[in-house]
């Protein structure tokens, strides 16, 4: 058995230890992740998300697909054909390249323009054309391509476009702070006041731990109207995917998100590493409590004295007064 100097000598690391421990451990437990422009590395035993590779844009091909047909269709003469297939093309394909391939999107809003107009449709030229003025102000189709009406229908939609008044548009997303794309731009986070020119937009909202949201935003007159979108939890493999952008999250999960995270990945704790070096953990660590230590131990060591006294004195004299 141990003499007391070997264990006195043997107590403050065991208590060191002791108090370690349960970091350690949550250390192991801890999920890291690294912000856009962070160049920090993840510590060794950690948690980390797994890189996961864009997902295949099938837009662009499918895209570029419709324009082949229906370029073939506009050389037979068959104008209402190749429209209706741009037409198509256009409400599948063009939202999502708007802000990957603009010119490719242009490209397939100039065809269903030009073949909607050849095929009698003016009012669907005229919305074709709306829409490339509102991905690009200074759209122009292709010199030489079309017959000479198709350019000046175009030029008569672009001056009407160019006179009419810009909309304000206010666009809220619940949670806030979702990053927001009009036309492929970066306009800020949400919630975010807007002036458009006329016509129908393409709006995008993202926000890490959220699915992302894309649709149409009207700006058909002067007045002031505003636009709510509630985005959708993401779970499982598309949260994760998210979590495994290579270039780093865009924005600080919110609370509601980080708490999901634990839950996914069954870690104790989120770690994300933000520009500058500095941390943000969640839930926050929490200090030990040294104070209350050492008013432990002070009144342990009081408590220790107090019966080292009571054990140790001397017994009082007791004096028998006999009757």
């Amino acid at each position: 058995m141990p003499d007391a100097a070997t264990l006195r000598r043997a107590l403050p690391a065991a208590l060191a230890a002791c108090l370690a421990a349960p970091d350690a451990r949550a250390d192991e437990r801890s999920l890291w992740l690294r912000a856009e422009g962070s160049t920090a590395v993840a510590p060794t035993g950690a948690v980390t998300a797994t890189p996961v590779p864009p997902p295949v844009d099938r837009h662009g091909d499918e895209a570029r697909a419709a324009l082949a047909r229906a370029r073939e269709q506009f050389l037979a003469y068959a104008f209402r054909e190749a429209s209706g297939t741009l037409r198509l093309a256009a409400a599948e394909h063009v939202e999502h390249l708007v802000g990957d391939d603009r010119a490719l999107a242009l490209e397939v809003l100039y065809w269903a323009g030009a073949c909607a107009l050849l095929a009698g449709d003016r009012d669907g030229a005229r919305a074709s054309f709306q829409h490339a003025l509102t991905v690009d102000g200074a759209a122009r189709p292709p010199a030489s391509v079309f017959p000479p009406e198709v350019d000046g229908f175009f030029e008569e939609t672009r001056r009407a476009s160019a006179l009419a008044a810009p909309a304000v548009r206010t666009v809220r997303s619940v949670p806030a702070g979702a990053r927001i794309e009009v036309d492929g731009r970066d306009e800020g986070v949400t919630p975010v006041t807007l002036r458009l020119a006329a016509g129908v937009h393409t709006l995008r909202l993202t926000r890490v731990g959220y699915r992302p949201w894309m649709g149409p935003l009207r700006a058909d007159g002067p007045e002031v109207s505003e636009q709510a979108v509630v985005l959708a939890e993401a779970t499982g493999a598309e949260l994760r995917a998210q979590l495994g952008a290579v270039a780093g999250l865009a924005e600080t999960p919110d609370a509601p998100t980080l708490a999901r995270i634990v839950r996914e990945y069954q870690v104790e704790r989120v770690v994300l590493a933000l520009r500058g070096g500095a941390e943000l953990v969640y839930p926050p660590r929490q200090p030990f409590p040294w104070a209350w230590v050492a008013v432990g131990a002070g009144v342990a060591a009081v408590g220790a004295g107090l019966g080292l006294y009571f054990a140790l004195r001397p017994p009082e004299t007791v004096t028998l007064i006999a009757p």
